[in-house]
């Protein structure tokens, strides 16, 4: 196996793709007004009751499935349950997810964890930014297949 060079972080030069991602999070607005097609594994417009959301598969295997996701501010990602668990960390915004009917408001550096088969939901009252991990990888998750 051939040894990879090791880049000093100053020289690193991104991926086209790396800037389009780097672009789409880094400023909402464009991103959240227009209607996004989203290429398997790599950006999923969310079906929602009201708003937008958009996810960003960073990994993906049966193991784990990794997503960075934007939802728009008065944002409601509908009601649902699903076999994994799923680890949501909040990095910016402010989000409420309701669990089984119990409210819990996720700031920055918030985290939650969604134990396979409760009935879930959030409403974001401001842009929000977060991690999710589901343990094992769920379909689609963060694919849109």
């Amino acid at each position: 196996m051939k040894a990879q060079k090791v880049v000093p972080f100053a020289e690193f030069k991104p991926s086209p793709s790396l800037e389009k991602l780097q672009m789409m999070t880094e400023h909402l607005a464009p991103t959240l007004t227009t209607k996004i097609s989203g290429e398997p594994g790599n950006v999923v417009e969310f079906q929602m009751d009201r708003g937008v959301g958009v996810s960003f598969g960073l990994w993906n295997e049966p193991a784990v499935a990794v997503a960075r996701s934007t939802i728009s501010a008065g944002s409601k990602f509908p009601e649902h349950a699903h076999d994994e668990r799923e680890l949501i960390l909040v990095y910016s915004g402010l989000a409420s997810i309701f669990l089984d009917g119990k409210e819990k408001v996720l700031h920055p550096g918030d985290s939650v964890i969604v134990c396979p088969g409760v009935v879930h939901y959030v409403v974001c009252e401001e842009d929000t930014k977060f991690i999710s991990v589901a343990v094992p990888s769920a379909p689609g998750f963060p694919r849109a297949d």
